[in-house]
């Protein structure tokens, strides 16, 4: 094994996070292949992240993005392709299940998915014939949500609005019974005010027995704690490969706002190798603990019901070597908003 420092500093040097060890394997082989531990899913095959990455950071274009939307919204086909090996319908399995525990009526019939991006989950609730609702803030992401489900079949209402800025939903009777935000999304909201904001426009949506669910970066990272730090992966697509970083050794954090500069860099490959395109940004997300978003929650009308692990409900949050995300379930407090 060889060892790499993948480490998140702040502005001084001063290291924040511990030293990764990563393997010497080669840069190619199944799809979707983890250069480092990934955080998004659980993975123990490793290889040489700082060497493959850094033959090919001069190709990328560096932006500093306030406003997190670039790297997204320009060519929003490259996001849905990074993610496009979580497992969806195993994570609607767990969401619904989430609910149905919760509830007494079982089944939502109505969903509510904030930040839905190219909307994968969206349009798997749709599949089992639920009443969908998807919302995002980029107009290019809400087309290539509405293209994928027309592509699939199903009916999903798509709307464009700011997830920390709504108070309405076109459901039969305005309400939802299940609301997630997933894939890290919250992290997008830097700041306890933008929090509590999304929170309660959630809270005001939800039926009174309705569950939210938001999946965010296990608290292990904002202490700098085990191998969870720089990510890369890539993922196929005909004769091209999308390589996807994740992070990178030096990523400035901010132990005051808890928020993370974090290097984010698309790189399109073709069948030879050669670059076909290519983008970076620094993108700021904003890392919680599971304390805070408790407090958070009870400021904006809800309470937390449970904390996992993972999308599943037999890992529990501080699950030693299985739990690698933080996903809390909250409800209506009291039942009633």
């Amino acid at each position: 094994m060889l060892k790499s420092p993948f480490t998140a500093r702040t502005r001084d040097g001063h290291v924040l996070t511990s030293r990764h060890q990563v393997g010497s394997q080669g840069a190619h082989s199944s799809t979707p292949q983890h250069w480092a531990s990934h955080t998004f899913r659980k993975q123990t095959s490793t290889v040489r992240f700082s060497y493959i990455f850094s033959s090919k950071r001069s190709l990328f274009a560096t932006h500093a993005n306030d406003d997190n939307a670039a790297i997204y919204s320009e060519d929003p086909t490259l996001y849905d392709l990074a993610f496009s090996f979580r497992d969806f319908s195993q994570e609607v399995d767990f969401l619904l299940e989430a609910a149905a525990q919760r509830s007494a009526t079982g089944k939502p019939p109505a969903v509510l998915e904030l930040a839905a991006g190219p909307g994968r989950h969206a349009i798997e609730f749709a599949r089992r014939g639920l009443e969908v609702v998807a919302l995002d803030c980029e107009e290019s992401m809400v087309e290539l949500g509405r293209q994928r489900a027309k592509e699939a079949g199903v009916e999903l209402k798509y709307v464009k609005a700011d997830m920390s800025d709504f108070d309405a939903v076109p459901t039969q009777d305005g309400k939802v019974s299940l609301a997630c935000l997933l894939l890290g999304s919250s992290c997008h909201l830097l700041t306890n005010d933008a929090i509590i904001a999304c929170f309660k426009s959630t809270a005001s949506v939800l039926a009174k027995d309705g569950v939210f669910v938001v999946e965010c970066p296990h608290p292990n990272e904002v202490f700098g704690v085990g191998d969870m730090t720089g990510d890369a992966w890539d993922v196929e697509r005909g004769d091209e490969t999308l390589l996807v970083e994740w992070g990178r050794e030096g990523d400035y954090f901010d132990p005051i706002t808890q928020v993370l500069e974090r290097t984010v860099g698309f790189s399109m490959l073709g069948k030879d190798g050669a670059v076909l395109s290519s983008r970076e940004d620094i993108v700021k997300q904003r890392l919680s603990t599971a304390v805070e978003i408790d407090a958070l929650a009870r400021a904006s009308g809800l309470q937390v019901d449970g904390f996992y692990g993972s999308m599943d409900l037999a890992i529990p949050l501080d699950m030693e070597d299985e739990a690698f995300r933080m996903v809390v379930v909250m409800r209506p407090s009291d039942g009633e908003l």
